[in-house]
């Protein structure tokens, strides 16, 4: 049987990205286990033996669903799931942040799956695959994610043939209205996600889960991008302030958890970066992306512009 393909955007983009799996559901563990931004679950009716063929001798195929989803729709699993019920968290590593499809697409993403071939190992495969993947093993690593990138492909073509695929291509008002305030206010006292949620009308958590949803970033990235962005800013404008004082302006309490942030966002500490010579005023995200400091224009461009950094930028 030739699986269903994704459709082209989707595909082209896609094979840009690389894959981190974080952990496996549904084999024998009833951890808690760490959020990852997105996951795919597969529920199959019936088991299915090493290698993806049909259990019990009937020979017939496994058949079932599969389902892809963000952090922020992920259901919360207070028991171990039954083995016929797979699920896969992991983490897409993009060139750029408009990069990553899954941004693109209306989720969560459900779609039937009949049959399933050889989309997963069997069971006691499973568990040694979680086994592996706690551990760190790299080769485990690398298995689980060509299941995982398995899975996603099949069911987002699934998705495409059965026009369960949808792209999303309308920024909600309050959207609109809560990035351009978040823009315009001080790096030191930006709005708070409840304030935010309050102004529009929404629930806390509904606020905070669409907003990741859309933006492809949860509220609190979205913040401390736009507190890095404005240090970056700062560094360059006033080189006679110390990095405390620095992060006290952009909304940090102290220097060393600053510095911190810092590097993880911009891959430099600080220091380094006031030392380099293209540090100035103006803030160039470090992605490279243009800016978008005009709310008409956030408003107008495509979702996936929304999701990228640039999105973080001054206000004008």
């Amino acid at each position: 049987m030739r699986l269903p393909r994704p459709p082209i955007w989707f595909n082209e983009r896609w094979f840009m990205c690389g894959l981190l799996p974080w952990w496996i559901e549904g084999v024998g563990s009833d951890e808690r286990l760490p959020t990852t931004p997105w996951w795919i679950r597969c529920e199959i009716d019936q088991p299915v033996v090493a290698g993806g063929g049909g259990g019990g001798g009937s020979g017939r195929q496994p058949s079932g669903r599969a389902i892809l989803g963000h952090a922020g729709n992920r259901p919360e699993v207070r028991n171990p799931l039954p083995l016929r019920a797979v699920s896969f968290g992991f983490s897409v590593a993009a060139p750029t942040a408009t990069s990553n499809p899954l941004t693109d697409l209306c989720l969560p993403l459900s779609v039937e799956l009949t049959p399933i071939i050889g989309v997963l190992p069997g069971p006691a495969d499973l568990d040694g695959l979680r086994a592996g993947l706690k551990a760190g093993d790299p080769i485990t690593q690398l298995a689980v994610r060509q299941i995982i990138e398995r899975l996603v492909l099949v069911t987002v073509g699934q998705g495409e043939v059965s026009g369960r695929i949808r792209r999303r291509s309308v920024v909600p008002a309050w959207l609109d209205e809560s990035l351009a305030i978040l823009r315009q206010a001080d790096p030191a006292r930006l709005p708070s996600a409840a304030f935010l949620a309050n102004r529009a009308g929404l629930n806390r958590d509904y606020f905070t889960e669409c907003f990741a949803r859309i933006t492809g970033r949860t509220f609190a990235e979205f913040v401390r991008q736009l507190r890095i962005d404005a240090a970056q800013r700062l560094i360059g404008e006033r080189p006679d302030l110390s990095l405390q004082q620095v992060a006290e302006r952009c909304g940090f309490t102290e220097a060393a958890h600053f510095t911190r942030e810092f590097k993880r966002t911009t891959g430099i500490t600080p220091s380094r970066w006031r030392e380099q010579p293209t540090a100035s005023g103006s803030c160039t995200p470090s992605d490279g992306h243009p800016v978008l400091t005009d709310t008409a224009a956030i408003r107008d461009a495509p979702v996936a512009a929304i999701a990228a950094d640039s999105l973080l930028s001054s206000s004008t």
